[in-house]
């Protein structure tokens, strides 16, 4: 998977290179960051110039959710080794942000 300026996710065939799939629209700002949640490959964690954290559902092409809180853009996103609901993101507004995917706050 890949994002970047044009705002949109391509998901790639690795072995032809070729593109499976493209999301647009979904966020507002560049997108700085994307990471396959480590429990379930069928949905994508994206972070953005947008403040915002979005996770995706690669079947179906929806937003499950977007998480807010941040107040300048997000840089990365990883998941945890220790919990497969826990993510973490990371912005210029200098902090560091625990969500809880299943929440919807």
């Amino acid at each position: 998977a890949a994002g970047g300026d044009d705002q949109k996710i391509q998901l790639f065939n690795i072995q032809t290179r070729g593109i499976l799939r493209q999301f647009r629209d979904y966020h507002k700002g560049s997108i700085q960051d994307i990471r396959f949640l480590k429990s379930n490959n069928t949905q994508l964690l994206s972070v953005s110039e947008d403040k915002t954290l979005r996770l995706f559902d690669i079947p179906t092409e929806k937003i499950v959710h977007t998480f807010t809180g941040h107040e300048d853009y997000v840089r990365c996103v990883r998941c945890s080794t220790s919990s497969p609901n826990i993510v973490a993101t990371g912005s210029y507004d200098h902090t560091i942000k625990l969500w809880d995917i299943r929440s919807e706050e």
